[in-house]
């Protein structure tokens, strides 16, 4: 069952996409990656360690799920999500579609794919 404390995160989780969407600057070749994200809603969010979040994206219509990595600052249960740092997406399949990393958060990013992305083979 899902409590009221997971749906509030759920939500916050899609209110800080979107505002991350339509927030973030160009990218090289005037795209923004994170428009990639567009077509997914949330189905969990996780608290990985006093560093981390993660939220878990699905776009079912394309057969597509991400993860999506939040630096943060967490004690006990609590914490403060900063802008996202990266995603990946893969297929029901288990191919991976597509990795983004914004410069900078690589330090947080590694392990956590690393550990996450074991199995899935490169489209």
């Amino acid at each position: 069952m899902v409590s009221c404390a997971d749906v509030k995160r759920a939500i916050f989780v899609v209110m800080i996409l979107a505002l991350i969407l339509a927030s973030q600057p160009q990218h090289a070749e005037g795209q923004n990656p994170w428009a990639f994200l567009a077509g997914f809603h949330s189905i969990g969010l996780s608290q990985v360690d006093d560093n981390a979040v993660v939220a878990v994206l699905l776009n079912s219509d394309d057969k597509l799920a991400a993860l999506v990595v939040f630096p943060a600052v967490c004690a006990g249960e609590e914490c403060m999500l900063s802008d996202p740092g990266a995603f990946f997406v893969v297929d029901f399949e288990g191919s991976l579609i597509r990795l983004h990393i914004e410069p900078g958060r690589e330090a947080i990013c590694h392990p956590i794919f690393a550990s996450a992305l074991k199995g899935f083979a490169v489209a």
